[in-house]
């Protein structure tokens, strides 16, 4: 990420971004964490597939380096999904957090989460399970 600040201001601040192959999922999320913590982001991103485009590839790689266009697209689509579908029940959490007073997740304690046992009995987490004593 500090390459693409560096490369927006040595270019005086023309778009800048990267094209990738998505190889494993967890490598993408993990540019994605490092814009997150660094603040950084790239103008664009350009997902492309390991089918190697102009079959100028080795074999090797077209079989066996990254997934195919429509699997790296999964990844990030569902990247971008999921984050828009978590967004919803977080806040409504934060709601029914903040209604009994807890204004911070430290403050969350076992008993705080209660869990129907039976059809007669409610539990709280501290009953429960015992390592959260």
């Amino acid at each position: 990420m500090r390459f693409i600040a560096q490369l927006r201001e040595l270019s005086g601040g023309k778009p800048i971004g990267f094209k990738l192959c998505v190889g494993k999922r967890r490598e993408f999320f993990a540019i994605c964490k490092a814009m997150i913590e660094t603040g950084i982001t790239p103008d664009f991103i350009i997902v492309d597939g390991g089918e190697g485009g102009t079959r100028a590839a080795p074999l090797e790689f077209s079989n066996s380096i990254g997934t195919s266009l429509n699997e790296g697209l999964v990844v990030v689509d569902k990247f971008k999904r999921v984050a828009r579908f978590q967004k919803a029940p977080v806040k409504s959490f934060l709601e029914v957090m903040a209604a009994v007073g807890i204004t911070h997740p430290d403050q969350i304690s076992p008993w705080h989460i209660q869990r129907r046992i039976s059809s007669l009995e409610v539990k709280h987490y501290g009953e429960i399970y015992d390592f959260l004593k």
